[in-house]
């Protein structure tokens, strides 16, 4: 008897994991149904999950959507009180909202409301609403959405329409949002807000402004006259933008023109020395640096810096970063530029000073400068609480709806149901159990989402756990290619979401494009018939591995270059590769796409900390050899290429 009471008992975790995973099953048809509209068959699915179904929210979210038209008004209000706290609850106020505006029930549009929404059309509808009871407070809010340089939903039209019959859209209130609309160069609405004007006056400004618009150059031809001032501060500032030396050459004689203030002066100077630093215009330099000398922000004197890097000109590289302020003069970064200024310049002692501070950092640069000294990695990292508070009973009522969208394939609900708790929750150890309940239970995109929210960043086990590691395991084999590497890669894709999709529409955990996905699925004699197949952690992986192991050949094994091409696109990477002997840091440094160059540092410096995870093992090294001993040009690249 005590053998079978022992059998039984380990036995039942096992059981309880094949009926939570049937009952996801059931949960997935029976959602696909109701998406379907296919109400027998999900009456059919609702028999067997029963009435009090756990997520029963997002069953009846979808019965209550197909009859929104004929439902009475406590339907949608009983929906909305019982499922108050379910993430489903907001999407049925907004469907409501956007139901009983379009009808112009505005009585019941103010029944589901719950105050201002966030979404802009519903703002609109929203303060049509209560014009009649709130008109100052209506008009107020119709101002504010006027006020903006982008065009607006057609749900807009009203609200301003009462607006202007208020008296409210004169021209000069046009004016405002034309300049807005000129200032976020949105050609289309400064037209459209032109014919919009009354007095020939105010149209004749407009013409002058829309003539310009086209020809910034011809920016020295404006007389002066009425908001003439406000006219060629924001002409020369695109002019600087599209031509910085002849916005530098006409600001000051235009300046003494229209008596420019010094915030409009300071703001035309600070467009041209943007552009004149990322475009490196040689006739603008004396003007530039002369203008940084005087006190330039911090973006400006940033950007300096790092035309000087990119120009190795080591005396330039010293100065522009020690005008830098402390907290990004003290960055990793700039210490180990500041280390390869005094190395170059042969003061090797205060270069070594400089490497050993950057290398205290947990980062690209601190690992780049902990390699020159032969050190390891500094990773950091504070130790995994070795017990966390128990879990309230709402979260761990949270956890199971949680655990039953995932095991449905309903990642992104999964997501919207842990932010939702975690918004909720006010205490830091509730938080951290549920980061910690997140990783053991195998959800690492979860337990790096808690980690990051609540500032848990030096908790290295939550913000970077180990993945899928059995696939990317086999595809590192398959590919020839060093497995944690492939997982910073998917760790900086998707932050090990298999079901991640980017807004351009990239798919999973490595964030393949469909046509990407299709290519490498064909070269190596795989059919997909679905999109949706991509989502699918062992194929993404395998794809995703593929794809980059082409690169990696490409590059002759060079990562820098490998991943870079991941992110911008090998076309793009050729056309940074130039005769110029360009060292390995300067031309990481070097990449023009701000996204892809932190990008580049970002996987590498993961893939650093991720091998903290292989047992008996140190950390790996941030490069090899081959990637930082010869400088980055294509002659070199194709040289490397006939080596063993």
């Amino acid at each position: 008897m005590l053998r079978q009471c022992l059998i039984i008992a380990a036995l039942l975790p096992w059981l309880a994991s094949a009926a939570q995973g049937q009952q996801a099953t059931l949960f997935a048809k029976a959602l696909e149904a109701a998406r379907e509209n296919q109400w027998e068959i999900l009456e059919q699915y609702q028999k067997e999950l029963g009435d009090n179904f756990i997520l029963q929210d997002y069953l009846d979210f979808h019965r209550l959507r197909t009859a929104l038209q004929d439902a009475p008004l406590d339907d949608v209000r009983g929906y909305l009180t019982k499922y108050a706290e379910s993430p489903l609850s907001g999407s049925m106020r907004r469907m409501a909202m956007e139901y009983y505006a379009r009808q112009q029930d505005w009585g019941n549009f103010q029944a589901v409301s719950s105050g201002v929404p966030r979404e802009l059309p519903l703002r609109c509808y929203y303060y049509q609403a209560t014009l009649d009871k709130q008109r100052d407070i209506a008009l107020q809010g119709a101002k504010q959405l006027w006020l903006s340089g982008q065009s607006r939903p057609e749900s807009c039209d009203p609200l301003f329409n009462s607006l202007k019959a208020a008296g409210e859209l004169d021209d000069n209130a046009i004016w405002q949002r034309l300049m807005l609309a000129a200032k976020a160069s949105n050609g289309a609405l400064v037209r459209y807000l032109r014919n919009e004007l009354n007095s020939p006056e105010w149209q004749s400004r407009a013409d002058i402004l829309l003539d310009l618009f086209s020809q910034p150059d011809q920016v020295r031809y404006l007389q002066t006259g009425e908001q003439h001032a406000e006219i060629a501060t924001l002409i020369l500032t695109r002019l600087a933008e599209h031509q910085p030396e002849e916005a530098r050459r006409q600001l000051p004689m235009l300046a003494r023109r229209f008596a420019l203030n010094k915030a409009q002066r300071k703001q035309i100077s600070d467009q041209i020395a943007w552009f004149s630093t990322i475009r490196d215009l040689p006739e603008n330099r004396v003007w530039l640096d002369n203008y940084l000398a005087d006190g330039g922000e911090p973006r400006l004197l940033e950007q300096r810096a790092r035309r000087a890097v990119i120009e190795q000109d080591w005396d330039a590289v010293a100065l522009w970063i020690q005008r830098l302020p402390a907290d990004q003069r003290d960055s990793a970064r700039w210490r180990y530029w500041l280390a390869r200024s005094h190395e170059a310049r042969d003061d090797e002692e205060m270069a070594q000073r400089y490497y050993r501070l950057a290398a205290g950092a947990r980062s690209f640069w601190g690992f780049l400068a902990a390699q020159h000294l032969q050190l390891p990695a500094a990773l950091n990292q504070h130790p995994t609480p070795s017990e966390t508070a128990e879990l309230s009973e709402h979260s761990r009522y949270v956890l199971q709806r949680v655990s039953l969208l995932l095991g449905a394939g309903e990642a992104g609900h999964a997501s919207d149901e842990w932010r939702r708790l975690l918004r909720q929750l006010d205490d830091s150890d509730q938080r951290d159990a549920l980061a910690q309940t997140a990783l053991d239970r195998g959800w690492p995109h979860l337990a790096i989402e808690t980690a990051l929210y609540t500032g848990k960043r030096d908790i290295l086990d939550w913000r970077f756990p180990v993945a899928e590691q059995s696939h990317f395991s086999s595809a590192a084999e398959k590919h020839q290619i060093d497995s944690w590497l492939l997982m910073a890669v998917a760790r900086r894709e998707s932050a090990f979401n298999p079901q991640a999709r980017s807004p351009v529409g990239a798919m999973g955990l490595m964030q393949l494009m469909p046509g990407t996905a299709k290519d490498m699925a064909r070269q190596s004699g795989t059919n997909i018939s679905d999109t949706a197949e991509v989502f699918d952690p062992a194929l993404n992986i395998d794809l995703g591995s593929g794809y980059l192991a082409g690169l990696l050949k490409r590059y002759n094994n060079n990562r820098v270059l490998a991943l870079a091409a991941y992110n911008a696109g090998p076309h793009r990477v050729d056309g940074w590769l130039d005769d110029h002997d360009t060292p390995f840091d300067v031309f990481i440094e070097s990449i023009p796409f701000y996204e892809t160059r932190e990008y580049v540092q970002a996987v590498l410096a993961y893939r650093v900390i991720l091998s903290r995870h292989h047992p008996d093992q140190p950390l790996l090294a941030l490069l090899d050899e081959r990637e930082t001993a010869r400088p980055y040009t294509p002659m070199q690249l194709a040289t490397n290429q006939s080596e063993p």
